[in-house]
């Protein structure tokens, strides 16, 4: 509504492997917490909100050109149930990768599935930013990802390649794509 976007739908749901609902704690905002890093899976909440969970596949996109996923160590989980939507879409995507525990499987499954990745590594707070806010509180955090071409994507990717399951982010960087003018759609 605040950006005038009339054809934006943004449904209460959790995506997942299956369709099914999870409990969405309630939290204080008056308690200092991490909002943005609430894993859902990672601990049994007493008490909040039952949110449905549905697939990506269940939207039955026809088109899908960049899916990003970033939802606290679900990442698999919403990728297993977006199989059908990656299969006929074969959409570029960006994918969080932060959890060491999760990353052998999460890489091998978009490269099971003919995907090229590449690091995509960024600091959490950078000089010049929108709010234009001085003061680094954060250190060198960095936020974590990783960018999926699929087969046959020719988009010209800088930066460091996932050479296999093992791989880890140690030294990548951002990453910078260059999409032909014939590809531009």
């Amino acid at each position: 509504a605040l950006n005038s976007l009339t054809n934006v739908y943004a449904p209460l749901m959790v995506a997942g492997e299956e369709p099914g609902q999870i409990v969405v704690p309630i939290l204080s905002p008056r308690i200092e917490n991490n909002f943005s890093a609430l894993g859902l899976r990672d601990q049994t909440w007493e008490g909040g909100d039952a949110v449905p969970v549905n697939t990506v596949d269940s939207f039955e996109l026809r088109r899908c050109r960049l899916l990003v996923i970033d939802v606290e160590g679900m990442e698999i989980e919403v990728l297993r149930g977006a199989e059908a939507t990656l299969a006929t879409c074969a959409p570029i995507v960006h994918v969080a990768n932060h959890r060491r525990d999760k990353s052998v499987a999460l890489i091998s499954h978009l490269q099971d599935r003919g995907y090229q990745l590449y690091w995509d590594i960024a600091p959490i707070w950078r000089p010049g930013n929108f709010a234009g806010n001085d003061t680094n509180h954060f250190g060198d955090t960095v936020s974590v990802g990783m960018l999926g071409l699929p087969p046959g994507d020719v988009t010209r990717v800088e930066g460091r390649k996932v050479e296999g399951p093992a791989d880890s982010w140690s030294g990548a960087s951002p990453v910078r794509t260059f999409v032909p003018d014939s590809l531009k759609r």
